[in-house]
């Protein structure tokens, strides 16, 4: 199957404003996605009275975010009516290890290529393969996404679902081309990995202006999120270890974000309205 091969007039530019490992990648701004048509657990959603019948998550629409204003949900279950609170997550390194394929990748490439415990900087890859090479090994692995060798990390699922007990609305965004929207939703339902829409585009944070959390591996992204209030968690890698304290928080495993991210929000007053 041929592999997408984005064209961008500055692809480094690109590289360098995302991270080593994740980087923009252009594409469109496609409709919002479900776990499954037949997936019935997940609670129906009405729009807040605030906004006046706008849908407050319009993903068709990245104009109509309002930075000053907090997009929220009703979500309205079985036995209550709550608020719901935004949370954008990251996939790639953050629910499973893409960095392990993609440095396989990078190796058929150029077997010189450094092991990930030595991507330290944004450039790691220069002077190993070109930007296409580069990209098209990315989007490899994206268009292979349900394949039985790329399996979320254990905790993926619990911390997916703890956030929704918790009244978060999730949001799964994920730079990648609009063809690899079936790979991953496939990838999602057959790991059963919950989640109440699929944002895939070449810039998650035009989402962050009603983000209550951002979670993601990407330093850039994270400074992004807690620049505009939001609270800005992931998992500790190489890449982002200089980063740590720059008013974010980076931790060895998602149980340890959770924890984070259920205090952070106790504390902030973010916790659910009940009615």
């Amino acid at each position: 199957m041929p592999l997408i091969i984005p064209c961008c007039p500055s692809i480094t530019a690109g590289l360098k404003r995302i991270c080593p490992i994740i980087f923009a990648i252009p594409c469109i701004l496609e409709p919002p996605g479900r776990i499954s048509e037949a997936d019935t657990h997940l609670p129906s959603l009405i729009p807040h009275p605030i906004f006046c019948g706008q849908n407050p998550l319009d993903t068709q629409n990245p104009s109509s975010y309002t930075p000053t204003v907090k997009k929220q949900y009703l979500i309205k279950s079985k036995n209550k009516t709550t608020l719901s609170k935004i949370a954008i997550i990251d996939i790639d390194n953050t629910l499973w290890q893409f960095s392990d394929h993609f440095y396989l990748e990078l190796r058929k490439i150029n077997s010189n290529f450094p092991t990930p415990d030595q991507w330290f900087t944004f450039d790691t890859w220069e002077g190993y393969c070109s930007e296409v090479d580069f990209i098209a090994a990315i989007n490899s692995i994206h268009h292979n996404q349900d394949s039985d060798r790329h399996k979320p990390y254990p905790e993926s699922r619990d911390f997916l679902s703890s956030l929704k007990e918790h009244g978060f609305h999730i949001i799964l965004a994920s730079h990648r081309v609009p063809e690899m929207r079936q790979p991953t939703e496939r990838w999602l339902t057959h790991h059963r990995l919950p989640y109440d829409e699929l944002h895939l585009s070449l810039d998650k944070t035009v989402l962050f202006p009603m983000a209550d959390v951002v979670v993601d591996d990407a330093p850039p992204t994270l400074e992004k999120a807690i620049k505009i209030g939001a609270l800005g968690a992931g998992l500790l890698f190489p890449w982002n270890r200089a980063y740590a304290g720059n008013g974010f928080g980076l931790f060895q495993n998602l149980n340890e974000v959770l924890d984070y991210i259920l205090k952070s929000s106790s504390k902030s007053c973010l916790s659910v309205v009940r009615k």
